[in-house]
Formats: C-alpha cells, sequence, structure tokens
C-alpha cells in the first residue's frame, strides 16, 4: 500500500518517538555520562546503549509507512528506553533528590506512552488504511449495500465498499478505473441509502493497484454524516462486516 496523504496524527506519532529517545539521553546527562557540548561523549554514550537509537529508527519507518507492525515495534521501543532509563536510575541511587526525580520522569513516560499506544492503534486500525480485500468474494446481497461512486470533476467511476468505519471508506475499484484516479486528491464518495442519495467529500489519502483509502473532510453536512454514520452503525449491527 502507498500512502499519499498523511495526518498530523502520525507526525505526532513520529516526534513522539524522536522526543523518547531524547528522553534516554536526559538520562544519560543526569548520570553524568555525557554532557552538553561534548559530542564524542555523547557518540560513547549512545555506542554504549545502541538499542533504544535503533529501536527508536525501525520505529520511525514503520510509523511512517503505517506498517502493521509498527504496534509492536513501538511496544518494543518503550520497553527498550523504559529498561534502559531504569537501570540508568538505579546507577544514581545514592543520590536520593535525582532519584526521585528521575523516578517521576519515568512515572511520566510510561502514562505518555500508553496514551500514544491508543491513539496510533486508532489510526491503525482506521477504514482508509485498511482494505480487507480478504472480503472480495462478498455475498450479492452484500454486495448490492456496498457499491459505490468515486466522483470528481472529470471522472465518475463505480467501485464497491470493502471497508468503513465514521471517518472514511476504503474502495475496491478494477485497475483500469484506479489509473484513471492515481493522480486526483480531493474525490467524493457517492452511494444510495435508502433512495438517497448520499455524497461525502475527502481525499485520497492512499492508494493499491485496485482501489482507494478515502478519509473525509473534518467539516461535512450535518445531514450527510448523520445519514453515514446511520450506515455505519447498520452495517456493524447486523454483521455485515468486512473480514
Amino acid at each position: 500500500m502507498r500512502i499519499i496523504y498523511r495526518p498530523w496524527s502520525i507526525y505526532n506519532f513520529c516526534f513522539y518517538l524522536i522526543f523518547s529517545f531524547c528522553f534516554f539521553l536526559m538520562f544519560g546527562h543526569l548520570c553524568e555520562l555525557w554532557s552538553f557540548g561534548d559530542l564524542n561523549g555523547l557518540l560513547a554514550f549512545v555506542k554504549k546503549y545502541p538499542l533504544p537509537l535503533l529501536t527508536t529508527g525501525v520505529a520511525l519507518v514503520s510509523s511512517y509507512q503505517l506498517k502493521a507492525s509498527s504496534m509492536k515495534v513501538y511496544i518494543l521501543h518503550v520497553v527498550c528506553v523504559f529498561s534502559y532509563s531504569f537501570f540508568l536510575t538505579l546507577i544514581n541511587f545514592e543520590q536520593k533528590l535525582t532519584m526521585v526525580f528521575m523516578l517521576f520522569l519515568l512515572l511520566s513516560f510510561i502514562l505518555s506512552s500508553y496514551y500514544f499506544y491508543h491513539l496510533w492503534q486508532q489510526e491503525l486500525s482506521k477504514a482508509c488504511y485498511s482494505p480487507k480485500y480478504s472480503a472480495e468474494v462478498l455475498d450479492p446481497y452484500i454486495k448490492s449495500i456496498h457499491e459505490a461512486e468515486l466522483k470528481n470533476e472529470e471522472y465518475c467511476l463505480p467501485g464497491i465498499l470493502t471497508n468503513l468505519d465514521h471517518n472514511g471508506a476504503f474502495i475496491k475499484m478494477d485497475q483500469e478505473s484506479t489509473h484513471a484516479l492515481s493522480k486526483v486528491r480531493n474525490i467524493s464518495l457517492v452511494l444510495t441509502l435508502e433512495r438517497e442519495v448520499l455524497e461525502l467529500e475527502g481525499r485520497i489519502c492512499s492508494t493499491l493497484p485496485n482501489g482507494f483509502g478515502i478519509q473525509f473532510q473534518e467539516v461535512l453536512k450535518k445531514d450527510d454524516y448523520d445519514k453515514w454514520a446511520k450506515f455505519c452503525d447498520i452495517i456493524f449491527r447486523t454483521g455485515l462486516t468486512f473480514n
């Protein structure tokens, strides 16, 4: 899957990964293992404890590309940073005040990491990043419910909803239609609900050779959003899920 558009939540998560590595470096500074302005001391410290830097790099790459494995890498990264930082805290056992301050920082790190864990979990579960093409063979009844179109000023091409949530959807299309929309960014999702035509504006945020992930605009017409939310609730409640 190719990611075309990344919301600020992804960049915030990547920034937190960098911050967590800087957090580890700060612990090394508090333990007087290196000092500001001492580049050689900093490099020697990182060389002595390379795993936090390694896990930060892998987590950044996998998160930026929205890989499913990025969650496991993030957990490994947090465990690594916490373990090494706690080890450095024990080195300062004789300095009571410094140790108490470092334990407070560790507690704050765990709480913030837990918050970003849930934030990233929600991001990865978005329909616009999850095509779920294992539902390629659909029951005719379900298929008729999921028929939709992608539309802009130039094109209006048919497709099938293969995943959806309240903020977006993934549309499976033939390769010819996908190629025709390959350079399009802003698009409208059009479908018929209870004999009413619903048109939701959004932007393409991910693409496959035969489909697109659409994230709806933050500001939608209230009536359109209410109808779409109702449609999602019906799909989830009746068990017409995408597996």
